[in-house]
């Protein structure tokens, strides 16, 4: 910035030029501090969005990834079950090793009362044929 010299003494006149001149650097200082912080925001604002479209990235590949644990995880559910109700056709012991909580397909008392299932029938014997119930006809 450029000052019109004001007649004063030479000390004073100095004084005012330097004064001026640290008023010049401070306002240059403050542009370039300003065009920075700026330029700061600028970018801040651009890694923002990034983040904002990584954080909805993953948020699609973990509903992908927790709907197939959630799929297999009930398959795998449904075959123990299978597993477990297959074991209790063999003996009631494994249907009471087995079960604390009752099976769906258990045949057994114990897991058709605690369910509140109607008795399902005995397992069949090979070479058996079963007839229907007429007694009451």
């Amino acid at each position: 910035m450029t000052t019109k010299r004001i007649p004063l003494d030479d000390h004073t006149s100095d004084t005012l030029d330097q004064l001026y001149a640290d008023l010049d650097r401070v306002r240059n200082a403050w542009q370039e501090s300003r065009a920075r912080w700026w330029k700061a925001n600028a970018r801040i604002d651009e890694l923002d969005a990034r983040v904002r479209e990584l954080e909805a990235e993953v948020h699609r590949y973990e509903e992908v990834v927790v709907g197939d644990l959630n799929e297999a995880n009930i398959g795998l559910q449904r075959e123990v079950a299978r597993l477990t109700a297959g074991q209790c056709l063999d003996s009631r012991a494994m249907c009471e090793k087995h079960h604390l909580p009752p099976v769906a397909g258990c045949p057994y008392p114990r897991c058709r009362a605690a369910r509140g299932d109607q008795p399902t029938p005995a397992p069949r014997t090979p070479g058996v044929i079963d007839l229907p119930d007429i007694s009451n006809a």
